[in-house]
């Protein structure tokens, strides 16, 4: 019978992410006002006249500027303010829990926490289920491991990330068809719905069973319904040009790019991009045993920046120490 595996430790970071946010008209006169009593102490005026005086009715209209309007606002940037309306966009790749990179993880889960993006998306099997899987059925690795204990460390994982969304993938689908082909009834109990069972509900997390249009002519899928290829951003390719659209997947565990433009006379068409966002599992784990050591895989993440229709994805191959580079610097 196989040995209990050791948990691996994922230290919480405490609280969520905060955007940069403009202020409303109470804000604003708040401000003004205390800035007003502070000019009148400074002036030489004492306490109780300062505070008697901090009336709106006294203090200037130009002291209190209206809130922004934001359409003018935009119309009016000039390059440099534009960058505040780019939207950061991560992707995190299949972690498979238990059978993740922990160093891996804890340098994506610090570089997330600085970089700040309004949106997380995991790419898709996150937990791996291996008590679950067809190569398993009808064994005694069925009762390897314990499904509620990594359960609660994919949790511990994503919150860690800060992931937003989780795409459907292979791996979570074990469930459905487990269900389905030993006891299909249970399928109409709400709780044994994928996201249910997973608690994203809980931890606010949206779940989506068919993939995420995340941005005007891109979509991210798991990647595991794409004729396959072992060229690094070649799967990706090949959905994108089945979808019409460029695409973001994982599945392969290979981190790379590609793209196809269509031509004409002279005049470039549309062009579709294909990115894989590559993994963070631990290729000598218990679980990755069946490739024996050996797999054209690459671990990594991406990011994208989003204005409007103009997309930009990166990424970012981690070094086997866990580290890596983005954008001059080193984290890890």
């Amino acid at each position: 019978m196989a040995t209990a595996r050791k948990r691996k430790k994922i230290n919480k970071r405490k609280g969520k992410y905060t955007h940069e946010q403009i202020n409303t008209k109470l804000d604003t006169y708040a401000i003004s006002l205390r800035e007003f009593y502070l000019s009148l102490r400074r002036a030489g005026f004492p306490v109780d006249q300062a505070l008697g005086m901090c009336d709106k009715n006294v203090f200037p209209d130009w002291l209190t500027p209206s809130s922004p309007d934001f359409d003018q606002l935009i119309q009016t940037m000039t390059p440099t303010k534009m960058r505040m309306i780019i939207k950061r966009i991560a992707f995190v790749s299949d972690l498979q829990v238990p059978f993740f990179n922990e160093s891996s993880v804890k340098s994506v889960g610090r570089f997330l926490s600085k970089w700040r993006p309004h949106r997380t998306i995991c790419i898709g099997d996150e937990i791996d289920l291996p008590q679950l899987g067809g190569f398993n059925a009808g064994t005694i690795d069925e009762m390897v491991g314990n499904i509620n204990d990594d359960r609660k460390q994919t949790q511990e994982v994503l919150s860690y990330l800060g992931v937003t969304d989780v795409l459907g993938s292979n791996h979570g689908i074990r469930l459905y068809r487990s269900i389905k082909k030993r006891l299909p009834s249970f399928l109409n109990l709400p709780e044994m719905q994928y996201e249910r069972f997973m608690g994203y509900d809980k931890l606010q997390i949206k779940f989506h069973p068919f993939g995420l249009d995340w941005a005007p002519g891109w979509t991210a899928v798991h990647g595991d319904a794409f004729p396959l290829s072992q060229i690094p951003g070649q799967t990706a390719l090949n959905g994108a040009r089945r979808l019409g659209k460029s695409v973001v997947c994982g599945h392969t565990h290979r981190l790379g790019s590609a793209a196809f433009t269509e031509a004409s006379r002279g005049q470039l068409g549309r062009t579709v991009w294909g990115h894989e966002v590559g993994n963070l599992v631990d290729l000598s784990s218990s679980g990755m045993a069946y490739t024996r050591g050996y797999a054209n895989w690459q671990q990594g993440f991406a990011v994208a920046y989003v204005h409007e229709r103009k997309v930009q994805v990166v990424t970012i191959p981690i070094n086997s120490d866990g580290s890596f580079i983005f954008e001059g610097k080193l984290y890890k």
